[in-house]
């Protein structure tokens, strides 16, 4: 096998890697020209002001379109840690709510049977319905000592009624009391800010059970206070955060927005990546040819380059490399070629060779076809002259064969007609 046939894939992956190398060295040339000529202070280095001005335009939407992106992110982030906190802290006002409307109710209970002279106002508002539900417990509890006077009067029997009618209006009685206490709960009385109820706790009035319920009321009246407190101060900044969302318009689908962002820094970056390629190819142009001889002589100094030296030697050491691999290239393609004619010689040699062979083969059929045809003419011959010797025994006339034997003997001048008798 023709070893340009291996050599020359390795060689192609070499020449793409060393053309890759040289477009980056150009666009690091490129870079650094067009941030000197971004410099008022740098010297002028021929980077024309309409690449430039691309450039700066450029960049500056790529840095507009990489900080919005940066703002949804983390704006959309925001959303969904308030949303969160809300949520939680929705929960822990729920749970603190029950809790507080369970110690309200017997809270007040108590201080409605224990202190009423002290506190009329706080229960002003409940006191006729209130009032109602006593009245019926009144009546309720008269009947049970109605029957309990009848019960001790009754005999066995009559004694089973009665009591069943007693544990009857028992039962009423615990209901009334259970319907007062959820008026209580139910109440919209502000215990907590209850100057009645802050008077008996200051003066030390309470009952030490009443007193415990009363702080733990308190308690939970700031962490009402403090949770709804919280919770306007997340709806503030989720407000906040959702408006800077529909400045980016992203409030309606952030994701499609980052990704329209993130497609345009893609485009961006690539026209970049042309100015930078172009910026730093010409430049390069002035100093090194297209095969990566020097305009300045073999090995330039650094001072001969100037400022830019390291970047335009590293440029013309890729240039210089790449038209090596592209003649090596070129050889092992010129190689294939030459064995490609010296493969198609010895293929048409061989051609030559077995034809050469058919004729010969051909002429040794010729050879042998025309001694075969004298042979079946000769054969002919000794067979037509026995036919006509049968058919003058079969027929007693001299055969066709025979006659014509005759006339030819009659006609000797006739050269064809002596060779024939001659034959016979």
């Amino acid at each position: 096998m023709n070893k340009s046939n291996n050599t020359i894939p390795v060689l192609l992956k070499e020449l793409k890697d060393l053309e890759s190398k040289l477009t980056e060295a150009y666009k690091q040339l490129g870079n650094k020209l067009i941030k000197d000529t971004a410099d008022p202070a740098a010297e002028a280095n021929g980077v024309s002001q309409e690449n430039f001005l691309q450039w700066q335009r450029l960049h500056d939407e790529r840095k507009f379109c990489t900080e919005s992106v940066l703002d949804i992110k983390n704006n959309s982030t925001r959303l969904s840690e308030l949303d969160n906190f809300k949520k939680q802290v929705k929960d822990r006002l729920v749970d603190t709510k029950k809790e507080t409307e369970k110690l309200k109710g017997d809270f007040l209970l108590k201080l409605y049977k224990d202190f009423l002279p002290h506190c009329g106002n706080l229960f002003d508002s409940l006191s006729a319905e209130i009032r109602t539900e006593e009245a019926k417990m009144q009546e309720t509890m008269e009947k049970i000592e109605a029957l309990n006077s009848e019960k001790k009067e009754a005999n066995f029997f009559l004694k089973i009624g009665i009591s069943g009618k007693i544990s009857s209006n028992e039962l009423k009685v615990k209901n009334s009391e259970k319907k007062i206490k959820n008026i209580f709960t139910k109440s919209d009385i502000d215990i907590c800010n209850s100057q009645e109820v802050k008077a008996l706790y200051d003066e030390d009035k309470l009952f030490p059970d009443l007193k415990k319920n009363y702080e733990e009321i308190l308690k939970l009246c700031t962490d009402l206070s403090d949770s709804e407190n919280r919770l306007k101060m997340i709806d503030e900044e989720a407000g906040f955060v959702t408006k800077k969302l529909a400045d980016a318009g992203a409030d309606k689908n952030s994701k499609k927005r980052i990704d329209n962002f993130t497609n345009r820094v893609k485009e961006i970056d690539e026209k970049i990546e042309l100015i930078l390629e172009s910026t730093g190819l010409k430049y390069t142009e002035n100093f090194y040819s297209a095969e990566g001889d020097s305009a300045l002589g073999e090995n330039p100094s650094d001072e001969a380059l100037g400022k830019y030296a390291d970047y335009l030697k590293k440029a013309g050491k890729y240039l210089k490399e790449i038209n090596k691999v592209k003649c090596h290239i070129e050889f092992c393609e010129v190689m294939q070629k030459i064995k490609a004619e010296e493969n198609q010689i010895q293929n048409l040699n061989r051609t030559i060779k077995n034809c050469e062979n058919s004729i010969k083969e051909a002429e040794k059929k010729i050879s042998s076809s025309e001694t075969a045809i004298k042979n079946s003419e000769v054969k002919i011959a000794d067979l037509k002259e026995y036919a006509a010797g049968l058919e003058e025994k079969f027929s007693g006339k001299p055969s066709e064969e025979s006659r014509s034997s005759g006339q030819e003997e009659v006609q000797p001048d006739s050269e064809d007609n002596q060779t024939v008798s001659e034959e016979e």
